[in-house]
C-alpha cells in the first residue's frame, strides 16, 4: 500500500475524483506517495544505461518484419501495444497472443516476446542455422523496471538515435597563451575533454614548456609560472598527443576563434598539419541565445549555475565550456524530447497499474507525469464506452485498441483494461 507520509496521491493534479477503480490499482503499488508526488522529469536516467538495450535496439532496427507476441496477464498485453504504439515507423510488426508455456512457431522473422514478468525476449535466426537471442531486464532490485517501463526506455533510445548530434563527438578545449595571438604568444597550457551524446568522458591536460619569459599579468590571470614550467614537456611533444587526442572531432571552446587559431597556426608550423575539423563557439551561442547579461565564461557559469573550478586555468575552464555546451544542446532537444515523453508516459504508468512496481527512481516518474493521463483516458474511455453500449471488447480489440493511432480507442481500452484489472465490479444491469 502507498504510505501516506506525504501528499497524497488524489492530491496530484489531474487525480481528483478518480473512480473506484483507480484507487484500487493505485492502493496496489508499493512506494510512498511523497516520492511520487516530488518526481521529476530529470530523474530519467540513460536508457544506454540498461544492460543489453543498446543491442536489443539495434537487432529491432535490423529487421524489416517483426513479430510480437503477448501472453495472458494485462501488462504483457499493455506493453506489447505500448511497443507497438512507439514504433510503429519502424519494422512492420506482427502481433500474436501466446501462453507462455507455448513457444512462439519457427519463423524467418526475428520475434519479441512480452510474456515473461519484467523481462523482454528477442530471438532471430540466422540463415547458417543459429539463433540470436537477447534479452533485456532492470539490473535494480530495488528500483525493477516492468515491461511497460523497459518499453519506455526502448523509446527513449530510439528518440536519441534519431537526434542528429547522437553518436557526434566533441572535444571541448581551452588553452592558455602568453599573449592574444601567435606567433608572439605561445601557448602554455592544454586542457579537454571529450564529449559524447551528452556526457563528459575522457580529459586530456598538459602544461607546455615556454621559450620566453611569462608576462606578469599572465602569470597574475592564470597563475602560472615558469618554475611550473620548467619540468613540463615542450609543445612540439605534446602537440600530436593532443591531436591524437581530438582525432576528426568537432572542436567546442568559448571564444573559438582564439583557441582554433592558436592551435591551427602551431599545428601548420611545428607538424606541417591543416586543421579542418569543424568548430562551434559557445560564446557565440551564448550571446544569441541569452542577451542582457555577461557572456565571459564565469558569468555565464554562474547564470547557468554551472560549476567552474579554478577560471583561467586549462582544464577547469574547458569543463565548465563542456557543461554548458551540453546545457545548450539540452535546449536543443528539448521539444522532441519533451514530446515524446508526452507520447509513452502513458504506456509507462499504465504498466506499473497492471504490474505494479516500487515507486521510486524512474517509477515514481512514470507515475507523476502518466497518472494523470491515464486518470483522463479512463473516464473519457467510460464515458464513450456508455455511450455505445457495446459488449466487452476481446483481448485482441483491446491490444489493436491500445496500440491505435486513434486517441479515443486508446482512451476505450485504457478503461476496459483497468476496469477488468482492478476487480471493480460494474454497476448492476438497468443501473
Amino acid at each position: 500500500m502507498m504510505e501516506p507520509d506525504g501528499p497524497r496521491l488524489g492530491e496530484i493534479p489531474g487525480l481528483r475524483g478518480i473512480g473506484e477503480e483507480l484507487k484500487v490499482l493505485i492502493g496496489r503499488v508499493p512506494g510512498r506517495d511523497s516520492d511520487v508526488a516530488a518526481a521529476h522529469r530529470s530523474l530519467l536516467g540513460d536508457p544506454f544505461d540498461l544492460p543489453g538495450l543498446p543491442e536489443l535496439l539495434a537487432e529491432i532496427d535490423k529487421n524489416r518484419t517483426l513479430r510480437i507476441v503477448y501472453g495472458g496477464d494485462p501488462e504483457s498485453l499493455a506493453a506489447a501495444a505500448a511497443f507497438r504504439f512507439l514504433f510503429h515507423r519502424g519494422p512492420r510488426l506482427q502481433a500474436e497472443e501466446l501462453p507462455e508455456e507455448q513457444p512462439p512457431a519457427a519463423a524467418s522473422a526475428a520475434t519479441l516476446d512480452f510474456r515473461r514478468p519484467r523481462k523482454l525476449f528477442l530471438v532471430r535466426p540466422r540463415r547458417s542455422g543459429e539463433v540470436i537471442s537477447l534479452s533485456l531486464d532492470s539490473p535494480d532490485p530495488d528500483q525493477p523496471l516492468n515491461r511497460s517501463g523497459l518499453v519506455f526506455k526502448l523509446g527513449q533510445a530510439q528518440q536519441l538515435f534519431r537526434e542528429k548530434d547522437f553518436n557526434w563527438p566533441y572535444v571541448v578545449f581551452d588553452l592558455e597563451t602568453t599573449a592574444l595571438e601567435p606567433p608572439r604568444g605561445e601557448i602554455i597550457e592544454i586542457g579537454a575533454w571529450k564529449v559524447l551524446n551528452g556526457r563528459v568522458g575522457e580529459r586530456f591536460h598538459s602544461l607546455v614548456k615556454a621559450d620566453r619569459p611569462i608576462p606578469p599579468e599572465v602569470v597574475a590571470i592564470t597563475g602560472i609560472t615558469e618554475r611550473d614550467l620548467l619540468p613540463a614537456p615542450a609543445l612540439a611533444e605534446v602537440l600530436p598527443r593532443f591531436l591524437d587526442f581530438i582525432g576528426d572531432a568537432t572542436l567546442v571552446a568559448h571564444n573559438v576563434r582564439f583557441d582554433f587559431t592558436f592551435l591551427r597556426h602551431y599545428a601548420r608550423r611545428i607538424l606541417n598539419i591543416r586543421l579542418t575539423n569543424p568548430t562551434i563557439d559557445t560564446l557565440g551561442i551564448a550571446r544569441a541565445r541569452l542577451p542582457g547579461i555577461k557572456h565571459n565564461l564565469k558569468s555565464l557559469a554562474e547564470h547557468l549555475n554551472i560549476e567552474l573550478t579554478g577560471w583561467h586555468r586549462a582544464l577547469g575552464d574547458a569543463r565548465a565550456t563542456a557543461d554548458i555546451f551540453i546545457r545548450f544542446q539540452e535546449e536543443n532537444t528539448a521539444k522532441t524530447r519533451y514530446r515524446f515523453f508526452k507520447k509513452a508516459i502513458v504506456g509507462a504508468a499504465l504498466g506499473i497499474l497492471l504490474d505494479p512496481v516500487p515507486a521510486r527512481g524512474e517509477n515514481a516518474v512514470f507515475l507523476r507525469w502518466g497518472l494523470p493521463e491515464v486518470a483522463a483516458a479512463f473516464k473519457a474511455g467510460e464515458a464513450r464506452d456508455r455511450r455505445r453500449r457495446s459488449p466487452g471488447p476481446s483481448r485482441r480489440e483491446i491490444f489493436d485498441n491500445l496500440s491505435s493511432r486513434r486517441k479515443a480507442r486508446r482512451q476505450v481500452a485504457i478503461y476496459h483494461l483497468l476496469k477488468k484489472a482492478s476487480g471493480v465490479p460494474g454497476p448492476p444491469a438497468g443501473g
